[in-house]
């Protein structure tokens, strides 16, 4: 009996820690994909787990990687393979960032060995190199992406070119980083009398559990500092070279953000890669005054709302870059109006970075300022009587593709408020549109926004506009709306008052739905929407008694009640970047290439360029 017992006793210590080392092993592995900051982790991996059943193997011990849950790990920015409990082995530096890590005079190849795919051919012999049975036989440079045997190696010029992305990629050797260190003097000078201050400190601790008397009230800072860290990034590159700027939202397109992440940072230096769950748009700063850039946001309209608005608002660069995008969300409106599609079917970026090289070119989008005023009752002391007095509260923020109030709000909020209770549920796109369509149904059967045009007055350049029988209100800037649906009608020909739309004319538009089955006949073309109105502002008033629900380029605003007017007014414009698709807009293209090259060479100012793009723009949109 006591034999059973011992095994047992060592049985649970066994599987106790079995379960203690997975842990800190699966804890350290993720902690290593989470907290990436450049200057802290120079040349470090960022290991991910491996998903997927094609066959792998380890750097470091040459083996097969099984496939099964955390037996595998790859990096997400050199697309390095081992397995979970071989990463904490290696050694070798992952993608290069900046001029510290590089000890000789001209850039060479960064090369890494094994796991090429079958398609890949060596760059000297022409043979393939990704037969798994050699499998680091071949070798692949994180820059240029060429590939080759380990015997064509010394064959071929070390010197690396950055491939075919070499205008959008900032090399090593063309930046340099230095750690600017303050109050580090005094920081060193009272750092004796600090650990005297502690060693005292803990002295009297003592004495006072032992029962004696202590003078706590002395503090051991003694005017103590921290030192203070900030960093300093210089660029030294070619003129004609404009680096692209990642912003991906990991998030969004349920697993698709976390690889369109590691396919920018393939291609790209890691620090024109911007995570922003992980990193924040704070990352950005260090391109504020580079001469030229431009930025892709990959992620739904939400993000590319917070990226235009830190560009424009908070970052204030010395050249606005353009931006373009990459379908990540559920409805993406704006990128299917600049011609980037519904969503991404590859997620490999570098024919899409090919695209953004050739085939696109620069347009302005309008961006219009709302200002939303709320009328509360808060009770106050007036005396030795509490009263109900009414408080005014503005608030403001920007739209760039509509706004919304009623059902669409509605079924908006709905959808986002499951979505942050059961964040699980939301891993594709396909099923957040049927998500979306129950809620739509629900919202049909409960009718909660019925009689919408009693709640509310509507005001076109000052002018009051009668409003019919609606449950929903929708100003749109953009010909899109709830994943592709032309609300306003552009297909249509011309209603006399009313002109098409465009991205880019100061005029924005307001349209009405009846209901929850006329949305459904608009999103499959069967009807469009009611036109109310078109001008250069909106005024629209509410009942503050009533809880009406609005909606910001697809973000709900959870503070709905108490809104009195919301005061929609055109703010500026944003560059943005639109695909070519046709002899007419590689015309239009090569107009803005030549205002570039004017603005570039000082023959005419910023604010010149901007006024003829203004009007280039309103001629091609007509």
């Amino acid at each position: 009996m006591e034999f059973y017992l011992y095994l047992i006793t060592i049985g649970v210590i066994v599987i106790v820690a079995a379960y203690q080392i997975w842990s800190r092993m699966k804890a350290r592995i993720i902690r290593g994909i989470h907290n990436f900051r450049f200057p802290k982790n120079k040349g470090d991996h960022q290991w991910r787990f491996l998903k997927g059943s094609s066959s792998y193997f380890c750097y470091f011990c040459h083996r097969e990687i099984q496939s099964g849950f955390m037996n595998g790990s790859v990096c997400s920015i050199c697309g390095m393979y081992c397995h979970s409990f071989c990463s904490r082995r290696i050694t070798s530096k992952c993608k290069f960032i900046h001029a510290d890590h590089i000890h000789k005079p001209v850039f060479q190849h960064q090369w890494i060995e094994g796991n090429l795919p079958l398609e890949a051919f060596c760059a000297n012999c022409n043979a393939t190199c990704g037969d798994p049975e050699f499998a680091f036989e071949g070798m692949r440079c994180l820059w240029c992406q060429r590939t080759v045997h380990k015997g064509c190696l010394e064959q071929i010029s070390q010197e690396c070119d950055c491939g075919k992305l070499a205008s959008m990629i900032l090399n090593p050797s063309e930046i340099k980083y230095e750690k600017i260190v303050t109050n580090m003097t005094r920081f060193k000078k009272n750092l004796g009398s600090v650990v005297k201050k502690s060693i005292e400190k803990m002295k009297r601790f003592r004495k006072k559990q032992n029962g004696g008397s202590s003078n706590s009230g002395k503090k051991a800072t003694d005017g103590n500092e921290e030192p203070s860290v900030t960093e300093k990034w210089t660029f030294a590159c070619e003129e004609k070279k404009v680096p692209v700027v990642a912003c991906v939202n990991s998030k969004s397109g349920g697993l698709k953000g976390e690889e369109v992440l590691a396919s920018f940072y393939k291609y790209l230096n890691p620090l024109q890669v911007v995570s922003v769950i992980h990193e924040g748009l704070g990352a950005l700063n260090k391109f504020k005054d580079f001469p030229k850039w431009r930025i892709v946001v990959a992620g739904g309209d939400g993000t590319i709302a917070s990226v235009l608005n830190y560009v424009y608002d908070t970052l204030k660069p010395k050249y606005y870059p353009e931006v373009s995008l990459i379908p990540l969300g559920t409805g993406n409106d704006l990128s299917q109006v600049l011609g980037w599609g519904k969503t991404i079917s590859d997620t490999d970026v570098y024919d899409y970075l090919l695209n953004l090289e050739g085939r696109s070119m620069m347009t302005l989008l309008d961006r219009w300022k709302v200002t939303l005023t709320y009328q509360r009752q808060e009770k106050v002391w007036q005396g030795l009587k509490r009263e109900a007095k009414v408080k005014t509260v503005v608030e403001s923020s920007y739209m760039y593709n509509y706004l919304g109030l009623g059902i669409d709000a509605k079924i908006t909020k709905d959808f986002h408020t499951l979505r942050e209770q059961y964040p699980s549920l939301f891993s594709s796109r396909l099923l957040n549109k049927f998500i979306y369509s129950q809620a739509g149904t629900r919202e049909l059967i409960m009718g909660a926004c019925r009689n919408m045009h009693q709640k509310i007055k509507l005001f076109c350049n000052d002018k009051e506009i009668a409003l019919p029988y609606i449950e929903g209100l929708t100003v749109i800037n953009i010909t899109s709306q709830a994943g592709g649906t032309d609300y306003w009608g552009n297909h249509l020909p011309e209603i006399r008052g009313f002109s098409h739309q465009s991205i880019s004319d100061q005029v924005i538009e307001a349209v009405g739905v009846s209901g929850t089955l006329h949305i459904g006949q608009c999103m499959i073309g069967l009807d469009g929407g009611l036109r109310l109105c078109q001008g250069n502002s909106i005024r629209i008033q509410v009942d503050p008694k009533q809880n009406v629900p609005i909606q910001i380029d697809g973000e709900p605003l959870m503070k709905q009640d108490g809104i009195a007017t919301i005061d929609i007014k055109f703010d500026q414009q944003v560059k943005m970047t639109k695909q070519v698709m046709s002899n007419a807009t590689a015309m239009e293209k090569k107009c803005y290439d030549v205002i570039s090259w004017a603005r570039e060479k000082n023959h005419i100012t910023e604010e010149q360029a901007r006024i003829i793009e203004n009007e280039l723009a309103k001629k091609f949109n007509t």
